[in-house]
């Protein structure tokens, strides 16, 4: 079996299992990612140029502007906004403007920030096999990416996976299946999100 890099695989390998997200005929070459689909098209391409050395022109990143932020990525990497009744989003902790009532999110991009440190920490912590740490920097993640941020997004997904391998570490195998259904509630959403 070969498998190549597109942005629209027709599987997933989650925990060493590889799972269908598409039909595949028999013979049909198997595709899987590389790089966490619910990441915006511009961090998905920076991170296959950095780590893999090439641009990827799959149709799901073709069909994606670069000088804006399509709704896709918005949805993946932005900021829900907090008016209430707006159920708007701004596209980014740069680009802080809901893009439908045109609140600046300042919050919201304070705390994306402090998500993002606590899972850096997080992840410090498991590399140096402190695990009830890392767990405590995870959980305190979990809050607050529940409170500040779309449920579905890359920086949710980033999230429930870390406190997944955490709760693996420390043999609380419950919490990671929760973990991990919440991890592929999120890819899920992405998935469809990128076939809009």
């Amino acid at each position: 079996m070969r498998t190549v890099h597109p942005d629209e695989p027709a599987a997933l390998c989650l925990l060493q299992v590889l799972r269908a997200t598409a039909y595949i005929a028999a013979g049909e070459e198997i595709t899987i990612t590389y790089v966490e689909l619910g990441q915006p098209m511009l961090m998905r391409r920076a991170e296959l140029q950095e780590g893999y050395f090439f641009t990827c022109n799959c149709a799901r990143c073709i069909a994606a502007p670069d000088a804006d932020m399509s709704m896709e990525d918005v949805m993946l990497g932005g900021l829900p906004c907090k008016s209430e009744g707006c159920g708007g989003v701004a596209p980014s902790e740069t680009n802080n403007v809901c893009r439908s009532c045109g609140l600046e999110l300042k919050e919201s991009v304070a705390v994306a920030k402090q998500v993002d440190s606590l899972l850096v920490n997080a992840q410090k912590k498991r590399d140096k096999l402190e695990f009830d740490d890392a767990l405590d920097y995870c959980e305190e993640a979990r809050d607050l990416v529940l409170e500040c941020s779309t449920s579905s997004g890359f920086r949710s997904m980033r999230v429930h996976d870390e406190l997944m391998k955490t709760y693996i570490d420390v043999n609380r195998w419950e919490d990671a299946l929760l973990a991990c259904r919440h991890s592929i509630h999120c890819y899920e959403a992405a998935y469809e999100v990128g076939r809009l």
